[in-house]
């Protein structure tokens, strides 16, 4: 029974995840990570339940909203962390939480330096899931025009954002504004 595992000792919290995940008891094993999460001596530690979390919730338990929320809670805690920031765009794009993820973009990069790596690796995530709500394009587009204008973006993000962005005109529908994103686009590669 699995209902009052906050009385349980961490140690034996950690020991019935590991049971639970072999026997992919998953729809336990939120509960549990709540007390792992709870317990963590440090953030790192909280970040890597929170993301064992999202994969459960969202890939064993079918909840992508729940799952988005424990990767936005991870990356809120480390936003540094690569793997918070995939998984946090992955989830929301699976859920349609474009606007949250927006908010949580927008909150890391307003304390961040526009030319900072990070700041352009979110850029480039926020770009991808705008990518993905088809009432968000022209925002999307707005992001790669605005990195590729970027002097400091290196090669790697630089030749990334022209691809992405020569993907989205590839698949969004032909509006007046992504004809002049292709004619934009074509002149900056010239």
């Amino acid at each position: 029974d699995h209902r009052d595992l906050h009385s349980f000792p961490i140690r034996r919290s950690s020991d019935l995840v590991a049971i639970f995940e072999t026997q992919e008891k998953w729809s336990a094993l939120p509960e549990l990570y709540a007390v792992l999460i709870e317990a963590a001596v440090n953030d790192g530690l909280r970040v890597n339940v929170l993301l064992r979390l999202a994969n459960v919730l969202g890939e064993k338990l079918g909840d992508p909203s729940a799952a988005t929320s424990a990767a936005m809670r991870a990356f809120g805690l480390d936003s540094k962390s690569s793997d918070a920031l995939a998984t946090f765009e992955k989830l929301a794009i699976v859920a349609g939480a474009t606007a949250p993820f927006a908010r949580a973009m927008d909150s890391v990069l307003s304390k961040l330096e526009h030319d900072e790596p990070l700041a352009q690796d979110l850029l480039l995530a926020k770009a991808r899931v705008f990518y993905k709500d088809r009432g968000r394009h022209d925002d999307a587009a707005g992001i790669y025009r605005e990195l590729l204008l970027d002097t400091q973006l290196d090669p790697t993000r630089k030749q990334n954002a022209s691809t992405a962005f020569q993907k989205l005109l590839d698949t969004a529908e032909q509006t007046d504004a992504r004809k002049e994103d292709r004619r934009w686009l074509l002149a900056w590669r010239a």
